[in-house]
């Protein structure tokens, strides 16, 4: 629950899950206070620029959106929010409440990650699949692509300026970047992809 500020008034225990943040940490705060911070698809920061709870509060109509907030650990959570005024006895809008729920995709692929944590496919720093994990799902693509026609999608990247990183704050805060990478992309891929670390900066997901 936000008042006409946007200062959050109530914070239940769905919300610390989803989020990472505790009650205590965010009660009295406004929600655009460096907090959720929510991007669209085009990373805009609606925070500053299409803000739901603001186009609510103004209009008064319910809203359902489709945004990526900023979790407690650094990285993005893809969730669905819905937006929906409060009034006070004179028909006044005093504030908005607004809720949020992960995709189901998410439990799934927090679910095929506790799988790996048990197996020797896992990269011990970041928790995705390693450079074997991924070279043998490649494999078992490329078999699929030949005997059934079935095709799939390869991104191969890294993260720029990494060497910096670890240059000027250190090979820990270096390890961290890594962590909130991987774990923006685990939470933003479908059950059925898969993402893997290649080595050093570079990750490798199939699609």
């Amino acid at each position: 629950f936000v008042d006409r500020e946007r200062r959050i008034t109530y914070w239940n225990r769905g919300a610390e899950r989803i989020s990472g943040y505790p009650a205590g940490a965010v009660m009295g705060r406004r929600c655009a206070d460096s907090l959720l911070m929510h991007v669209d698809e085009d990373g805009v920061l609606l925070c500053q620029n299409g803000c739901p709870l603001t186009a609510t509060m103004s209009d008064g109509e319910l809203r359902e959106v489709q945004v990526y907030l900023h979790h407690a650990n650094g990285h993005r959570v893809p969730v669905r929010v819905r937006v929906a005024p409060m009034y006070d006895e004179q028909g006044r809008i005093t504030g908005a409440v607004e809720s949020f729920s992960d995709n189901s995709l998410l439990v799934d692929a927090l679910r095929q990650a506790r799988t790996l944590a048990s197996s020797a496919l896992q990269d011990a720093l970041t928790g995705v699949g390693n450079r074997r994990f991924i070279e043998m799902h490649l494999q078992s693509a490329l078999d699929n692509l030949r005997h059934f026609h079935v095709s799939c999608g390869v991104i191969f990247l890294d993260m720029d300026n990494f060497k910096d990183v670890n240059d000027h704050l250190g090979h820990a805060a270096g390890d961290r970047a890594l962590c909130m990478l991987a774990d923006t992309l685990r939470a933003n891929l479908r059950a059925t992809d898969l993402v893997g670390r290649w080595g050093g900066d570079e990750f490798v997901i199939i699609l």
